[in-house]
């Protein structure tokens, strides 16, 4: 569903890409950063059709999946999962491996199955 906020973000992204988002990324990781705002923008981010910039939204969301906030880092699973780039697969497991709330480490297990399964690739032992 696009509202302005996603529509302002999207032009930005197609109008700023790679020095936009470098601007964005320490924005959002600054501790002044709202991280409820942190997180809006961070789902949208995987959410836009890009393709110029996909390293660094991805780039974006996979530093923060280490966010002091849980928010923040459901949030950039999110974004992983809709950017569906196989490449974070590694960032995700990770992720999972560090989280110590269980049941953000089950969402982030949903983006890294889905992105596993568009992919056809397997799943690591334990």
């Amino acid at each position: 569903m696009e509202n302005r906020t996603s529509q302002s973000l999207s032009l930005f992204v197609s109008e700023h890409s790679v020095a936009g988002l470098q601007v964005l990324a320490g924005r959002l990781q600054s501790k002044h950063m709202n991280q409820g705002v942190a997180a809006d923008v961070v789902r949208v981010l995987g959410q836009i059709e890009h393709g110029p910039s996909l390293d660094d939204r991805a780039y974006i969301a996979e530093c923060l999946l280490y966010s002091e906030l849980p928010l923040a880092r459901d949030a950039a699973a999110v974004a992983l999962g809709d950017l569906n780039d196989p490449r974070s697969v590694g960032a995700l497991e990770r992720a999972i491996d560090a989280e110590s709330i269980p049941g953000l480490r089950e969402d982030m297990q949903l983006s890294l199955d889905q992105i596993r399964y568009s992919h056809a690739i397997p799943a690591q032992e334990a």
